[in-house]
């Protein structure tokens, strides 16, 4: 509407003061009141010296602005060095809970071993109590008990922290994502990557040695002026303080130092170039290793619920055998369903370390338009 438009406007024109007025005051560096005065006691007289000088070079608008460039190229480093590790932090935060992910995943894990391990020891006291087996059967039953229940009691010693709601349902289908091109991530690693940026304003710093310039001083002046025993003078002029030594900067040492900064510009963006292919391609093995475990799981499902049929038949001949391919089943099935849901964390991880290295906010960027 009109009113917001007229807002944004006079919003756009403040903002176009502002700067006209911060480039105003640079220029007024350099820019000096000077008085000098004194008075003659022996022959009751008086001088003075009022004027306003405006420094060019050293002490002014030229020092003035090689100070600020400094300052910038300074607080620039800085910024780049402080947000890296705020990042990094970050990420080391984000890694330490996948780590307490893992460790519910696994207690939920032994949670559901328990409770098949408790109904197959009372599947197999109601077969002790039939004679269909020994004691010494039953005690291998009650030792599989035992010993879950032992490494519950030490996973309570550890961090546990329930997985949030929307990361739980990414979990549970980061097989079927799908990432950006390979190409995409590859540039946007290179606009946006910390590491090349921190190297790049390093070497963008301004000389730091002196020159001759540095050491230059003009300045023009306008003023009043009164000596003794003479009239009032009104003064324009320049003055100059020239150097007569030469001030030679190391540029051999410079354009070495620049030039092993830009070897290390190169070697880090090709070494983290790498290590986001890496990581993408570790992100892919693991989608692909997710889908081959979910298809075995089911496979291994359906031979569990024909080994239960056989089981609980009366085909007493057959039932030792049963129970033992029954339970291995079951085991084999438990160690692939915890190893998949490990998957799904490492995979996470990955995602993690590309959201790091492409320096995207918000992890479902990472993805395309056709994931579901």
């Amino acid at each position: 509407d009109f009113s917001s438009m007229s807002n944004k406007n006079e919003h756009i024109s403040l903002t176009n003061n502002l700067h006209a007025t911060d480039r105003f005051n640079e220029y007024l560096h350099g820019l000096y009141l000077k008085t000098n005065t004194a008075y003659d006691l022996q022959n009751n007289d008086s001088a003075y010296d009022v004027r306003v000088e405006y420094d060019i070079f050293d002490q002014g608008y030229y020092q003035y602005k090689k100070k600020q460039q400094r300052l910038e190229a300074k607080q620039k480093i800085n910024y780049y060095k402080t947000l890296k590790s705020i990042e990094w932090l970050s990420y080391e935060q984000m890694v330490q809970k996948l780590h307490n992910y893992e460790n519910i995943i696994r207690v939920e894990s032994l949670l559901l071993q328990l409770k098949i391990a408790e109904a197959n020891y009372n599947y197999a006291k109601q077969q002790l109590d039939k004679g269909l087996i020994t004691k010494l059967q039953l005690s291998t039953y009650t030792f599989a008990v035992q010993k879950i229940q032992d490494e519950l009691v030490l996973m309570r010693h550890k961090r546990l922290v329930k997985i949030p709601h929307n990361l739980f349902i990414l979990l549970n289908s980061i097989e079927n994502t799908e990432l950006m091109p390979i190409a995409t991530l590859m540039q946007r690693f290179d606009e946006n990557n910390i590491d090349i940026k921190l190297a790049k304003s390093l070497q963008e710093q301004p000389d730091p040695n002196e020159t001759w310039r540095d050491n230059l001083r003009v300045n023009i002046y306008a003023g009043s002026r009164k000596m003794y025993l003479a009239q009032n003078q009104t003064l324009v002029g320049i003055e100059a303080k020239i150097p007569l030594c030469s001030f030679q900067s190391n540029q051999e040492a410079n354009r070495q130092y620049n030039l092993v900064l830009a070897k290390q510009i190169t070697l880090q963006r090709n070494k983290l170039r790498e290590e986001l292919r890496n990581s993408i391609t570790q992100f892919l093995y693991l989608q692909h290793k997710i889908k081959t475990s979910q298809h075995q799981l089911q496979k291994i499902q359906q031979h569990i619920k024909e080994s239960f049929l056989v089981s609980n038949s009366d085909a007493a001949i057959y039932l030792n055998e049963s129970i033992k391919q029954h339970k291995g089943l079951q085991e084999q099935y438990l160690k692939l369903y915890l190893a998949t849901q490990l998957q799904r964390i490492n995979a996470y991880k990955e995602l993690i370390n590309i959201r790091s290295l492409t320096h995207t906010k918000d992890i479902s960027k990472l993805f395309s338009d056709m994931t579901p």
